[in-house]
């Protein structure tokens, strides 16, 4: 729990690996943007919000951006998420996925198709950077 988005524990690690060794690129793949929800005053409501708060990555991918503009400025961070109408789709429901994430996945992929060939350029040819 709390490591939904890894990208800071992947920087990490990869800074003990090979700490001489500029990234070329961190490529970080969201699920979804979660859906504003009320916390509640009832226990079971209390607890569904801190578990949601929990495995929230978006909040992680915020603060690596805050954190790390040199990344963005560079191009050598990239986030891919969709933005609108998987808020309501559980982890859980992995088997109905191509009927529920296609359309949604499609019109996003056409909204960022710029920044996805930028950093497939990069990915092809890490040495351009």
């Amino acid at each position: 729990m709390g490591n939904n988005n890894p990208v800071n524990l992947v920087v990490s690690e990869a800074r003990n690996l090979w700490p001489s060794s500029p990234f070329a690129v961190i490529l970080s793949l969201g699920t979804g943007k979660p859906s504003a929800k009320a916390v509640g005053t009832k226990g079971k409501d209390v607890l569904e919000t801190c578990i949601r708060l929990a495995t929230e990555a978006e909040h992680t991918a915020r603060q690596f951006r805050e954190n790390q503009p040199h990344m963005l400025q560079m191009n050598k961070y990239f986030r891919f998420n969709v933005e609108q109408g998987l808020q309501d789709v559980g982890m859980e429901e992995w088997k109905s996925l191509g009927k529920i994430i296609e359309p949604n996945t499609m019109d996003y992929l056409d909204e960022v198709k710029d920044e996805i060939e930028k950093c497939a350029t990069i990915l092809r040819n890490p040495e351009s950077q």
